[in-house]
Order: structure tokens, then sequence, then C-alpha cells
């Protein structure tokens, strides 16, 4: 039995372990070039004098801009009109060019501007068009998939601060961003080029199911397009529904917990008396245990179910918290690791939970409400820790952090399953 399921799990196929790799390659450059701001805030205020709060604060400013453009997308997208693809061409090529200027401009007002642009691009590409994309690809196996994709995060976490700190030493601060910006075209074009919105589109099968004939394929894809069109899922009736709600909120604090803490971790360790070069080494060692929980979250996912996964997220995120805010390096660096276990989890969870929830053919309708409202309450995580941090300290941000986590926990408690069936049923006999 469980030599059958691990073959479920991991036969992607050859075409999806390619999408895999292009996804968990599209996550890292998204990740690792722009949380180089947590080395070169230094360099910038040694050259420009730009204050470290602010500049640590651009990604809740930038993210928050980046709902607007999501939930704009998610209506567009519900219509059948938008090509996710195109999307993502788009996006990328956005992220290319913006974090290509990073060591060009001396100016802090058009820095913003581009950092906010920026942040659409990256968020836009990775999280919402890529994420899309593999959800289609792999509707029953979202969580296995995810698992696989979103080690690029973590595994930008270990190597982003290391990445740039030798870089630096063989070009100029101005040539390496303009080498991210080359490397991120790169694989943005081969996106573009590599794959489609549906497995179905060429040729390949939903979830490398390949039991299912080239007719069969086309005509499972025409009837769900039709049945995804009518679905009774629209924005105001996802916005009416309490799930919505406890799913985003549960998601959405896990993504606070994990860019309140990733994106500053080393102005952290630094704040608590750590050397910088030992904060930078910290990273990797963090980023390795993110790695492994990216995977071994998916793969729980995908045994235990969703809801059983985000609440030991929420909890392993909760007791992370708690020996982060000690300014003592055994229970900083103990802390740093469980939160870098839990961040490669969270990354999967908002894909996962609609998926698994409202299930492909309501996707497009639903995914673009759940991941805004996520992202609106993710966004604020370097917002609250840096000026929390900044007015009192660091270990008042993260009790502060443990108590959003327990609300967390119990939002996700109250997600019972089949509820999407039950509206459905009821709206039926209206």
């Amino acid at each position: 039995m469980v030599e059958k399921m691990n073959k479920v799990e991991t036969g992607f196929g050859k075409k999806g372990w390619i999408l895999i790799i292009y996804c968990l390659i599209t996550f890292y450059v998204c990740t690792a070039f722009k949380d180089t701001m947590n080395v070169a805030v230094y360099t910038f205020q040694e050259k420009y004098g730009w204050s470290q709060t602010l500049l640590l604060s651009l990604a809740s400013i930038g993210s928050y801009v980046t709902c607007i453009v999501i939930y704009i997308l998610g209506i567009l997208n519900a219509t059948g009109k938008l090509k996710l693809r195109n999307v993502a061409l788009i996006t990328g090529l956005i992220y290319a060019c913006t974090i290509s200027l990073w060591g060009l401009i001396h100016s802090l007002g058009i820095f913003i501007v581009n950092y906010i642009v920026m942040t659409v691009g990256y968020t836009v590409w990775s999280q919402y068009a890529n994420n899309s994309i593999c959800a289609n690809w792999f509707p029953k196996k979202s969580g296995a998939v995810l698992g696989w994709t979103t080690i690029g995060f973590p595994l930008a976490a270990a190597t982003n601060a290391l990445l740039f700190m030798t870089l630096m030493k063989h070009m100029t601060f101005e040539k390496v961003y303009l080498l991210f910006g080359i490397l991120t075209l790169f694989v943005c074009i081969w996106g573009y080029f590599g794959f489609r919105d549906y497995p179905e589109e060429m040729g390949y099968h939903p979830d490398n199911d390949t039991s299912m004939t080239q007719d069969k394929i086309k005509e499972f894809l025409e009837q769900e397009d039709g049945i995804s069109k009518s679905s009774i899922w629209t924005t105001s009736r996802m916005l009416a529904t309490k799930e919505t709600w406890f799913i985003s909120i549960s998601n959405g604090v896990m993504l606070l917990l994990a860019s309140g803490s990733m994106g500053q971790m080393v102005v952290r360790f630094v704040s608590g008396g750590m050397e910088l070069e030992m904060a930078i080494k910290m990273m990797t060692v963090v980023g390795i245990f993110a790695m492994v929980g990216s995977w071994a979250f998916g793969k729980y996912d995908y045994r235990a179910g969703v809801k059983k996964a985000v609440l030991l997220g929420i909890v392993m995120m909760f007791v992370a918290c708690g020996l982060y805010s000690i300014n003592s390096f055994v229970p900083m660096v103990v802390g740093a690791a469980i939160i870098g276990a839990g961040l490669g989890g969270s990354s999967n969870f908002v894909v996962s939970c609609t998926s698994y929830y409202w299930k492909r053919k309501n996707f497009k309708k639903a995914y673009g409400t759940i991941l805004t409202i996520t992202t609106v309450i993710g966004s604020a995580g370097a917002l609250v820790v840096a000026n929390l941090a900044n007015v009192f300290n660091y270990s008042v941000a993260y009790w502060l952090l443990m108590v959003l986590a327990a609300i967390a926990f119990l939002c996700m408690l109250f997600v019972k399953e089949g509820f999407v069936e039950r509206y459905e049923e009821q709206l039926s006999k209206i």
C-alpha cells in the first residue's frame, strides 16, 4: 500500500518534473535576489544614508499594492479570458527589469517606486501565475508538487546572503543586480515557451494520469472549462463564506510569520549579539531546515490532508517565535531552524487549500480571493516586525506573532470537511 502511494505521489511524469524544476527555480530567483536586501541594506545605508527600517518595510508596502493586482487578475481569470502563461511572461519581465536597476538608482523615491513594481512582478509571477499552472497540471497532487517547487524559497534563504557577498568580491554592486536581472530573464523566457496553462493543451494528462486517452482528455478539458465558467463561486459569494476567511487568515498569518522572520533574520541575529559573518552563515543552516520542511510538509499534506498540515505548521511557528524572542544564541538558532522548517511548509498551503476544498473546476474563481486576503495579512510581516523592533525590541515583536499564531490555529480548526459541496447543494435548492 505504501509503495503504491509513493508511486502515485511522485508519479509526475517527465514534463511534470520539468515544470516542477522550472517553478522551483522561479521561486529561487524571485526570493534569493530580492532578499539580498538582508545584507544589501547595510550597503544602501553606507552609500546613500537610507534608513534600514524603511528599506526593510518596503516588502510590506509593495505587497499591499500587489493585493490589488492579484484581486483584479483573479476576476479576469475567472472569466476564462486570462492566459496564465502571458501573465507569467509579463510579470517575469517586470521583475527582471526592476531587480537589475537596484544598483543603478540613487534616488530614494525612485527606488521605492521601483521596489513596489518589482514586488508586484515577482509575487504575481511565482505565486499567482505559476502556482495556478501547477494546480491545473496537478489538481489532485498539488500539495505534493508544491512540496517540491517551494524548496526554491528555503534554498534562496540558505544561499542569498552568501551569494551576494561572494559576487560582491568579484564585481561591483551595480553589476551584481544586472546579473540577477539577466538570469531572471532566461528563466522567464523558458517558462513562456516551455509550458501552457493546462497539460491537455500540450497533449499531457492531468496528474499524469496516463489511463486517459487523448479524446478523453479533450472532452474532460471542454467539460471542466464549461463547469468553471458556470461556477457559483463568485467573488461576493467567496467573501460571504466564513471558511474563506478562516482559511485565508490561517494562511495569511503563516505568511506573516515567515516574511516577518526570514526577511529580517540577519538583522535580528546581529541585534541579538551575533557577528554579521556568523549571521550570514546561519541563514544557510536555516535554509537547509526549510528545504527539508518544504518537502516533508508536501508529503504530509498529501498523506494526512491539508488541514492537519496547516495546523502542524502553525504550531511549529508558534514555538519558533517564542524561542526566537529570546536574546540568546541557542534559542535564537533553534527557533530560526524551526521557522525555516515552518516556512518551507507554509509556502505550499494557499494553493493546496484552494485546490483541495474547491477542486480544479472552481479553482479559477476561488484562488484569486484566497490569495488576495492571504497576501493582505501576510504582507504586514516585515512592516510589523521592523517597526515594533524599532519602537520596542525584537522580543516584543515576536510575542505579538505568537498571539497571531494562536488565532490562526483556531481559525483553521473551524474549517469543516465538505463545506464547498454543502454550500453548492443548498444553493441548488433555492
